[in-house]
């Protein structure tokens, strides 16, 4: 079936499904992650006419994923290929939330990358989680701020405050943090404060 998820997050976990699962559903599991293989590949390899064409077809799984929790958007992200990137955020039905078995949503991996542009795309999609924790408790603002990108950390907080407040008092609040204080600390004070 299309609509499976992705339930495991190890070798180990994954085994026990494989063990678990009813002979009927084991074989349509096995023919999604199969199918979803090639698609994975193809985002990974950074191929935009597979992965149109793929999309196109209507034979992907396009939330398919291998043995560690990794989505096709995941591996583009980590390859750094933004045009795929940009086209399995643009395909309604890809789990932009999908963790792998570490917690990682590809958003971390984008942020950890540290591209704002790619930042700003995932903000594009109503359903993205930015307070999803990775299994060392880290979301992708405590990341950010981790790793000294302010400029990140200013766009998170200025999309949340967009998505909960209005787009005026993102403004407002955005001005106030960020663009009036001249050094990196103070900017960083402030961000820790109001986060």
């Amino acid at each position: 079936s299309s609509d499976l998820t992705c339930i495991y997050a190890d070798q180990e976990s994954y085994d026990d499904l494989l063990e678990q699962l009813p002979e009927e559903a084991l074989d349509a599991f096995i023919t999604w992650q199969t199918a979803s293989q090639p698609f994975i590949e193809a985002a990974r390899d950074g191929d935009l006419e597979k992965v149109t064409a793929g999309l196109k077809k209507g034979n992907v799984w396009v939330n398919g994923c291998d043995n560690q929790g990794r989505t096709a958007l995941h591996f583009a992200v980590g390859t750094e290929r933004w045009d795929v990137v940009e086209l399995l955020l643009a395909k309604g039905d890809i789990n932009v939330n999908a963790q792998d078995k570490d917690g990682r949503t590809a958003f971390h991996l984008a942020l950890w990358l540290g591209h704002p542009d790619v930042v700003n795309l995932f903000f594009e999609r109503d359903d993205i989680k930015i307070n999803l924790k990775d299994t060392c408790g880290r979301t992708v603002r405590s990341l950010a701020l981790h790793q000294g990108k302010y400029q990140i950390a200013s766009i998170l907080f200025w999309q949340e405050w967009r998505r909960t407040f209005g787009m005026v008092a993102a403004v407002g609040a955005t001005s106030f943090a960020c663009c009036r204080l001249r050094s990196t600390r103070d900017r960083k004070a402030v961000l820790l404060r109001l986060m």
